[in-house]
């Protein structure tokens, strides 16, 4: 008998397993890749509801949450959708990225990186205050060009809507972490958050330095569906692919800046659709037409 599970939902709605909620899965499981991932759902630390003492045995398993899994969380939020840079040339991606965020781009062709998700690592104190402090940055991208100059990209991700607050305008929580300042002038940091608080946090940001930038989920979106139709495959496999990504950031209420296909820019709305005149709406006779004949 087959005792498998069939369904992927636990009884507050979050899947069962870790490669549920995303879509690059990595091919081998002694990678990197897969390192990184496991470094964020195997973290017990990241549970919450559901684990206090008084809770009965079901109820934290009905209950319990890990940000790793919630769909609105930064967390799930930047696993998931970065992690599809993992198909692309770092090459490609990488400049396009500095680019996108206004920073200064890479001074040749990137030869190859790595990156990790919420990595620790310490600073000073500052403030004239000794001892160390720690600070943990949601994405760490190191490359590396063909003459052989290495870079530091620190990413800074906030759910949809959030905005910046004082903690992350403090950028020497990060960039004076001693393993991100070791590369100093190649160091940079960018913040990835919603469209709608875009214009706020610019003003924000207005006196920054020229090694901090920013982006948008919408904007990040729109570079992967376009990045990926330059892959080397077939048409239909790249705008599978472009699609994929597409409907990967509309199920996290995230429209891409650039859509998979042009045509698609011009497409009506469910609620267009439903107030069309009744001369416009689909007839009878639509439904009669052979579309499956060879």
């Amino acid at each position: 008998m087959n005792n498998k599970p069939t369904g992927t939902k636990r009884k507050n709605g979050h899947a069962t397993h870790w490669w549920q909620t995303l879509m690059a899965v990595p091919q081998e499981k002694e990678s990197i890749a897969y390192q990184r991932l496991m470094r964020v759902w195997f973290d017990h630390t990241r549970f919450f509801l559901g684990d206090r003492p008084d809770r009965t045995a079901e109820e934290r398993i009905n209950m319990q949450v890990h940000d790793f899994y919630h769909p609105e969380y930064e967390t799930h939020l930047t696993l998931s959708l970065w992690e599809n840079f993992s198909i692309l040339e770092a090459e490609r991606w990488v400049p396009a990225l500095y680019e996108l965020a206004g920073l200064p781009p890479p001074k040749s062709r990137i030869k190859k990186c790595n990156w990790s998700y919420e990595w620790v690592g310490y600073r000073p104190k500052g403030g004239g205050v000794n001892g160390r402090a720690q600070g943990m940055c949601d994405v760490v991208v190191a490359h590396e060009d063909e003459d052989g100059q290495r870079g530091v990209l620190v990413v800074e991700a906030k759910r949809l809507r959030a905005k910046l607050t004082n903690k992350e305008l403090n950028f020497d929580y990060y960039l004076m972490i001693d393993e991100i300042a070791e590369f100093g002038m190649n160091a940079s940091l960018v913040f990835l958050l919603d469209e709608t608080v875009r214009e706020k946090s610019l003003a924000m940001l207005r006196d920054r330095s020229s090694n901090i930038g920013l982006i948008t989920w919408q904007q990040l979106a729109g570079l992967q569906v376009e990045l990926v139709q330059n892959l080397e495959a077939t048409i239909p496999i790249r705008n599978f692919v472009a699609g994929a990504i597409q409907f990967q950031f509309a199920q996290h209420d995230i429209r891409p800046v650039s859509l998979s296909n042009s045509y698609l820019e011009e497409e009506m709305s469910m609620t267009e659709i439903d107030a069309l005149p009744k001369l416009e709406k689909q007839s009878m006779a639509d439904h009669r037409a052979m579309l499956w004949r060879l």
